[in-house]
């Protein structure tokens, strides 16, 4: 079995660019997206909608960091840490 491949030449980037958005909406059934960013909030609506919701306690939201965080020390001077440490400094 023996397959022929043919480049493409293209005389602008305009045509190169126009092959690629036809192959693309070949393969993909449409053309890419340009991406678009959100649309700006209105600022009065902002502020309503921040009314609206509950006054939250945020203190006990980063107890799970903490926990971590006392988990670290605990864990870098553990006997785990002490063996490692000590099994590195044979070799």
């Amino acid at each position: 079995m023996s397959i022929q491949v043919s480049a493409k030449t293209f005389t602008s980037s305009a045509a190169l660019l126009a092959d690629h958005a036809a192959v693309r909406r070949r393969l993909f059934g449409r053309a890419p997206v340009s991406p678009v960013g959100p649309e700006p909030v209105d600022a009065e609506h902002l502020i309503t909608v921040r009314r609206r919701l509950p006054a939250v306690n945020l203190h006990f939201h980063d107890a799970h960091v903490r926990a971590f965080r006392r988990w670290q020390m605990i864990a870098a001077n553990g006997p785990c840490t002490a063996h490692i440490l000590k099994r590195c400094a044979s070799k």
